[in-house]
C-alpha cells in the first residue's frame, strides 16, 4: 500500500514543482528535501530543460482533455534489513526501451547525489548492492 502511496505522493510533487521550474528559467538545479531530511528530489540542469520543453508541449494537451497529464513514472526499491534501511527512487519514465542495467545505474548515481556524504550517504553506498525491487505506473 505504501509504494502506491509513494509513487502518488511523487507525482503530486512532480505537478506541483513543475510550476515553480516554468516561473524560474534562471535555475540549473533543484534540490528540495523534506522536512525530516529523509527524502529528497533532485532535477538536474538537463531534467530542468527537459521538463521546460514537455511543459510547452502539455499545455496544449492539457487544455484539450480538460485534465492534467500525470506522467509515467519508476519506482525502484532496495531494503536492507541489517541496516533497518529503505532507498526508494523514483523518477519520470524517459525511455521505455532503456536497458534495465543503464537505468539502474542512474538510479543508484542519482541516490549518490542526493544523499552524498554522511550517514546517508553511507546507508546508500550499501543499499545500492543489494536487489532492487521495480515498479512502473502509467499515465492516468
Amino acid at each position: 500500500m505504501w509504494t502506491i502511496s509513494a509513487l502518488v505522493a511523487a507525482s503530486i510533487r512532480h505537478f506541483l514543482l513543475r510550476e515553480v521550474v516554468r516561473d524560474h528559467n534562471e535555475m540549473e538545479e533543484l534540490v528540495l528535501t523534506d522536512r525530516e531530511g529523509e527524502g529528497v528530489v533532485v532535477v538536474e540542469k538537463q531534467g530542468l530543460r527537459e521538463w521546460r520543453k514537455a511543459r510547452e508541449s502539455e499545455v496544449m494537451d492539457e487544455e484539450e482533455r480538460g485534465r492534467t497529464v500525470v506522467p509515467c513514472v519508476r519506482m525502484r526499491m532496495r531494503h536492507e534489513p541489517r541496516l533497518g534501511a529503505t532507498l526508494v527512487v523514483v523518477r519520470a519514465v524517459k525511455d521505455e526501451a532503456q536497458i534495465e542495467r543503464e537505468a539502474d545505474m542512474e538510479d543508484a548515481g542519482l541516490a549518490l547525489k542526493a544523499f552524498g556524504s554522511g550517514v546517508y550517504g553511507d546507508a546508500v553506498r550499501e543499499l545500492i548492492k543489494v536487489r532492487s525491487y521495480l515498479l512502473e505506473m502509467n499515465s492516468f
